[in-house]
């Protein structure tokens, strides 16, 4: 399978190549390999936070390589690049400050059956892949494989956890407060978003049993889709600060709400 990108480009996570929709012979770019695992555990995990640690785990530790927040930042901004090459000039892959990355959440992405007759598309993203072996194995060769499938286990735990939801790197505003802690908003609110918005923090915040502790802030995301009254994702991100650095962060997530 492949996905869909904003309807415009297709990306294969199979081999890395990204192409466009319209123009797959002329334009086509192969990721290396880190940044490919990087761009397939963005998207499963589209419109949730990914933390940096998880991200230096899955994509440097597993592989028995050293990774550093400076070369996450490296391939973060190079997939932001390429992705902007086949005209995504909008944010593809927000980043969290002091937490974690996530693909934007607002940017339609789908799976596909194989649009290229010509290219092998059919085979399931590395992190759903199970190994499969056909005649029995010996025991010593069962033992040896016991700490991939351990290691893809934690992937696939990750892949299919709720994570934190986003906090994109323009400024936040203030939208209410849950007594003295504060409840920001990704965007600048129209006048007529500030009522839904302010109902739907009071619904979160009575559903969560959510009450204000020293150094608490609250983040409010919604998809546009909710305010219409249809069926969208929202999230309500309670962080403890210290020394202005997010401590800890707990997501209260809730997919298909409506209102």
């Amino acid at each position: 399978m492949t996905w869909l990108i904003a309807s415009t480009v297709i990306y294969n996570p199979e081999d890395g190549v990204l192409t466009h929709i319209s123009t797959p012979d002329e334009q086509s770019i192969t990721l290396t390999t880190t940044a490919n695992l990087l761009l397939s555990l963005l998207i499963h995990h589209q419109g949730i936070v990914v933390e940096r640690d998880t991200l230096l785990y899955e994509i440097w530790d597993q592989r028995g390589l050293r990774g550093s927040s400076s070369s996450l930042n490296q391939y973060i901004s190079i997939l932001r690049k390429t992705l902007s090459s086949f005209g995504l000039n909008f944010p593809t892959i927000i980043t969290v400050p002091r937490v974690g990355f996530m693909f934007n959440s607002e940017l339609a992405v789908s799976q596909q059956s194989a649009l290229f007759p010509t290219e092998d598309h059919s085979h399931e993203p590395w992190v759903q892949k199970m190994p499969v072996q056909s005649p029995p194995m010996p025991i010593k060769q069962a033992l040896w494989l016991l700490p991939c499938i351990v290691a893809l286990a934690s992937i696939l735990f990750v892949v299919f956890t709720p994570a934190p939801a986003a906090i994109p790197t323009a400024p936040v505003y203030l939208l209410t407060r849950i007594n003295q802690c504060p409840v920001y908003t990704f965007t600048k609110l129209p006048d007529a978003w500030q009522k839904p918005m302010l109902a739907l923090a009071k619904t979160v915040q009575s559903l969560e049993h959510l009450s204000c502790q020293q150094g608490t802030v609250f983040y409010l995301h919604a998809q546009d889709a909710i305010v219409y009254g249809e069926t969208g994702q929202l999230a309500m991100i309670e962080c403890s600060l210290a020394q202005q650095s997010a401590e800890a962060c707990l997501t209260h997530y809730f997919r298909g709400w409506s209102s």
